[in-house]
Formats: C-alpha cells, structure tokens, sequence
C-alpha cells in the first residue's frame, strides 16, 4: 500500500519538484491529503481492478497524431496485464508496433507507486530499446497528480528509484545484465532477435534470483525470428511443457489494422515479412530446404529425463556418464520398442569446438517415421566418438541387434569410427555399405543432391517426424547456398545434424532399405550375410576424401534420379 504521511496544509511551492523536473514529486515532501485523495488512492491499489482503474484515469501516453493523450487500454492490453497480475511466469508473442512496451510500462508504474520494494527490471536486445520503456516510466510518472506520486530519489536514463524502496532499472541483454540487483519482476522484450548464446548466459545468471522467491515474475515477449530460443520457448508454453503462460496478440487486434491496412503493408515489405512481422509465423528465410508452411508446424517433443533412464538401464547411462562431457547434448524422446527397427545416422567431425559429432536415432517401424534420440557435442574428440554410437545402438538394440542399422559417412574422421566400431569395439549393429568390401557410406554428389530433395519430400509430406528441437533449428536455416544447401551465414548456425538427415534420406532410396523395412526375414538372412562379408573382405583402409568434390545443382530434376526415390512403399 502506498505510505500516507501526516502533512501540514501549506503546498511546498517550487522545493516539490525533482531536480527541476516539474511534474516528478522528489522524496521526502509532504502532501496535505484530503478525503477524495485517499479515496482514490485507496481504489487504485486494489489489485487487479485497481491497476486496470490507474492506468484508464490517470496515465496518460504521447500519441502521434494527437500527443499527450490518456492511455485507453484495448481488451487485448487489459488480458496482458491480467496475465502479467495472475502469472509469474508469461510469454507474449506479439506483431510489431502493438503497444506491448507501453503496456508494461504502465504495469510497473502502477506496482511502484502502490506498493513497497517492488524491484522490475527491463532488459532488450539492445541498450536503447530498454531505456526507451525507462522513459516511457518516468513520463507516465511525470504526468500523475502530485497526490498520486512517490516521491523519486533517483532518475536517470536507465534508473527510476521512489522513496517507498520500488525502482525499475533498464539494459541491455547480456550475460551480467542486471547482474547484482534482485529483480522481483523482469520484463524481456524482443527476446527472439538476441543469440541463442547470449540468451542462455542470460537466463543462466539471472533465473536463480528470480526462482528463489515465491512472488518473482518473468515475463517473456518478441516478435518471432526463426525457431531460436524464444520459438522453444513458445512451443513448449503451447504444450504446457514449461510453467509459461502463452499469450498471443493478433495483428488485427490493434484498432485501425484490416485488410485495408494489411493489404497496404504487405505491398511495402511483402508477404514473407508480413508473416514473420504481423502473423507472428515462425518462418525461416525464403530460401530454405523445407517450406516455412512444413517448418512452421513443426514441434519439438519434451526430452526424458536421463538419470530416469539411467536407473532403468545401467549398462547404456549411469550417473559417471550423466555428469561426463562427452555425454553432453544426449537427448532421449522415445524408448526402445521391441520389434522395432532403428537407423542410427551418425555425422562425425573432429571435435574442437568447431562441427558438431551428430547422431539421430530414426524409428522406421510405423507408417510416419520418426527421430527419437539425438546426441550433439562439439567437444569429444572423434577417437572418443565411437564409444557413444556403441551404446546408443546396444540401446536401441537390446536383444535384438539385427534391428538397428547405423549409417556412417566415411569422411576423413568417419573412416576411423567405422573401422573402431566393427573391429575395436564389435558392434553387433548393422553398419550399412552400398559395397560389401567396404565399411560405411561414402557420400558423393549424388547422394547429397538426392538425399536432399528426398528430406524435403519426407518432411514436407508428414512421413517424417523431427522430434527435436536443434535439428528443427537448423532447418530453419539450411538454405540454398550457390548449388548445395547449408548452414546460413548467421551467428551460430550448424547444418551437422540436418546433413546427418540428408544422409538417411538417401538411404532411404536405396533398395537395401526398402527389403530391411518391409521384409523382416530378408533383414535377418542381410545381417548375418553383410556381417560375413565384412568379416571376409573388409580391407584395412577405406576412402580418402581430400575435399575436392563440387556440388552440383541440388534442385534440377533428373527424371532417372527422381524415379529411384522409393516413396510408394511408406505410403
């Protein structure tokens, strides 16, 4: 509640002004309050009702055609304060230019001057963005009948401090943001256009402040940029998978937005940005592999949890490899099945913090195929690589090892993995080789350019599932580059575990796969007969790939390559 302090009746003249700022009541001078005063004051701080009666009497905005005008919330403003009141924990996705910001702004000013010790926090992409939302504070405090106000102690450009001990500080997004400061209510603006690595320093340096208490709040908003954290974020909230609440503003939500207005819009920076801007999609670029209708529906699952697995199933994890780094970036969506069949598609590199080691783990029994496990690290080396597609496939495997197939690039590093896996540490899981004298699957032109276009058909066409969320990131931005696709120029983009999908759906064309699926005899009698020959023939050195290879058009059509794309048999 606001502090009442008994004054005398005489008005302080020019000593009641903040540093000469007319308008803002400094701390520490007294008003002689009347009846209808503390009425009023009595009716704005009760509660919810109370916040909505403030802000519709007594803050007022600067318009741009009209200037200093009241601030006349619209239904959807009066919902996003309701959430922010009711919710610790919100996320908002929003068009451009729908008031979000001036929102909460009047949110937190009515918190500060109607209750103690209220500690808010804005942070945004960028420094001035978030001082922008300060500014809007102090102007709404600026323009409040004097009897209204707490007095100020402190204000400055990032800073508003009152004298009941309520302030809201601004900055940046970083990982110290705020650091130091206990923030009881935090507001992240346009939290999708920051770097996924920034975002979560961010979280990781102020989330345990704000999870400690009881009555802390955060409360997450942007407008969407690709399936990035703030895209996680969402989804999971959708499916009630993170303690968020979702809220959604509607670009014809905003009073004087209809189809005049988006019609007019859509000719000035057209239907792509119009998507992304006001629908809110979320959308990769416009030259992505995978249509932003097909990558805009996707949705990650909830990942189980590995110490539960682990207590179940010893030999795969235990608590020594949990708390490894090798084992780090493990994902695990679906248990083994018995009588199921698994392709493990493994994509390896060197393991220097630079390309990441790559497994997913395909679950091809049902008529809609689907990734259930990933492993992503970019920090075991490739020597140490082996012994995590070992376990993952005995996994998978269990008594049935005639039921996983691993399909291995050969690459420079791939080579070395095979052969450890086949003769060091003789998996009894299938490795596939299109050449019985050879261990692996080396990838060609060819094979890219098909098992290119047959993911964009698998994914497009709903027989493929993409359970998770890394690989649903990287799709939104493997994009056509000269005659290949790859990762976009964009700060943190991989392509590894989407080549490793390139790479499954060539094997996908290829007859082996279609007798392994369909005919669970042919799948015996191709283990035992595939494992001889390797056995016999495999000789100790395999390809060299010196990189020289050019890639070809990926999107010409090739009638006799098109025709080899088994489709038929998933139907």
């Amino acid at each position: 509640m606001m502090i009442l302090e008994p004054v005398t009746n005489e008005l302080i003249d020019e000593r009641w002004c903040y540093k000469g700022n007319f308008g803002i009541r400094r701390a520490g001078v007294k008003y002689p309050y009347e009846e209808h005063h503390i009425a009023e004051i009595q009716k704005c701080s009760n509660g919810f009702d109370g916040c909505i009666y403030f802000i519709r009497n007594y803050v007022k905005i600067i318009n741009l055609d009209n200037g200093l005008v009241p601030f006349l919330l619209h239904d959807y403003q009066v919902k996003m304060i309701e959430n922010m009141y009711y919710n610790r924990f919100n996320i908002i996705k929003n068009p451009r230019q729908s008031g979000k910001t001036t929102t909460t702004g009047a949110f937190y000013n009515w918190k500060m001057n109607f209750f103690p010790y209220e500690m808010n926090g804005i942070v945004a992409n960028k420094e001035e963005m978030a001082i922008e939302i300060i500014e809007r504070i102090q102007r709404m405090q600026r323009y409040l009948p004097l009897w209204l106000q707490q007095g100020v102690i402190e204000l400055n450009k990032t800073k508003i401090r009152l004298e009941n001990g309520s302030e809201t500080r601004a900055a940046a997004t970083s990982h110290n943001s705020l650091r130091g400061f206990s923030i009881k209510n935090l507001f992240w603006d346009e939290a999708a256009d920051i770097s996924k690595n920034l975002a979560e320093g961010f979280l990781s340096s102020i989330y345990p402040t704000i999870s400690s208490a009881q009555t802390t709040s955060i409360t997450v908003s942007s407008t969407p940029k690709g399936a990035n954290h703030f895209y996680k974020f969402w989804k999971e909230a959708k499916n009630d998978a993170n303690g968020y609440i979702p809220f959604e503003i509607k670009w014809n939500d905003v009073p004087g937005r209809d189809e005049k207005f988006k019609k007019m819009t859509i000719s000035q920076i057209g239907q792509r940005m119009w998507d992304q801007e006001y629908e809110c999609k979320f959308i990769g670029s416009e030259s992505t592999l995978i249509s932003s209708i097909a990558l805009e529906s996707m949705a990650h699952d909830k990942e189980l949890n590995l110490y539960t697995i682990a207590q179940e199933h010893g030999y795969f994890l235990n608590q020594s490899n949990i708390t490894n780094e090798n084992w780090k970036g493990l994902s695990i969506y679906e248990l083994p099945k018995k009588d199921h069949f698994y392709i493990l598609v493994v994509d390896t590199a060197k393991g220097v913090e630079q390309d990441y080691n790559t497994i997913s783990v395909i679950d091809v029994s049902e008529n809609q195929w689907q990734q259930i496990a990933t492993y992503r690290n970019n920090i075991i080396s490739y020597l140490l690589f082996p012994d995590i597609i070992f376990a993952v496939g005995k996994f998978y495997g269990q008594k049935y090892t005639e039921n996983v197939v691993m399909v291995i690039e050969t690459n420079e590093f791939g080579h070395s993995v095979v052969l450890s896996l086949h003769s060091e540490l003789e998996t009894e899981c299938y490795i596939y080789s299109p050449d019985p004298k050879e261990l692996g699957f080396h990838t060609t032109t060819k094979t890219k350019r098909l098992g290119a276009r047959q993911l964009q058909r698998l994914i497009e066409d709903n027989k493929l599932k993409i359970s998770d969320f890394n690989t649903i990131n990287e799709l939104y931005t493997f994009e056509k580059k000269g005659n290949s696709f790859k990762a976009s120029e964009e700060e943190g983009a991989t392509d590894d575990l989407v080549m490793g999908l390139v790479n499954f759906s060539y094997f996908t064309t290829t007859q082996f796969f279609k007798d392994y699926v369909l005919n669970s005899t042919m799948r015996l009698k191709l283990y035992s007969d595939k494992q001889k020959q390797i056995d016999n023939e495999v000789p100790p050195f395999g390809f060299i790939v010196d990189g020289t290879e050019i890639d070809e058009e990926i999107t010409k059509e090739d009638p006799d390559e098109r025709d080899s794309v088994f489709l038929g048999f998933i139907q």
